[in-house]
């Protein structure tokens, strides 16, 4: 079997064709891996991104947590010598009604010497207004 030139020629012309048409297909096919790989390089430094404004939301975060600890810390201190200070005027009230009542009791014993004094100025004033007249 012979061919004939315009069979050969239209044979080479359609495996030109097709090795044009596979050509382009992996033309196309590669751009689209470029531009998959354009998109997930994007993508990428996105997450970079988002990670590093992790980073300093956790530094900061971090911070927030040291400051609140010294707070809380200062808070209990503060506490402490509430407490101390709560105790402290407890035992002084203790003492002042302590002292208070030991005043009133002492003031009882004067007010009743007092009462004796006066009774017996009196007495000594009728006795002595009976003894003149």
């Amino acid at each position: 079997m012979t061919q004939t030139p315009d069979n050969r020629l239209d044979r080479i012309e359609r495996v030109l064709d097709n090795l044009v048409t596979n050509q382009l297909n992996e033309r196309d096919a590669r751009l689209a891996q470029r531009e998959d790989l354009e998109i997930l390089y994007q993508t990428i430094q996105q997450i970079g991104e988002g990670v590093n404004a992790n980073r300093e939301a956790i530094s900061e975060m971090r911070e927030a947590i040291s400051e609140m600890r010294e707070a809380i810390s200062e808070m209990k201190e503060s506490e402490q010598n509430m407490q101390s200070a709560v105790s402290n005027l407890t035992v002084t009230m203790l003492q002042f009604a302590q002292n208070a009542e030991a005043d009133r009791a002492a003031m009882r014993q004067m007010q009743a010497e007092i009462q004796q004094i006066w009774q017996y100025l009196l007495s000594q004033r009728s006795n002595g207004s009976s003894g003149s007249s």
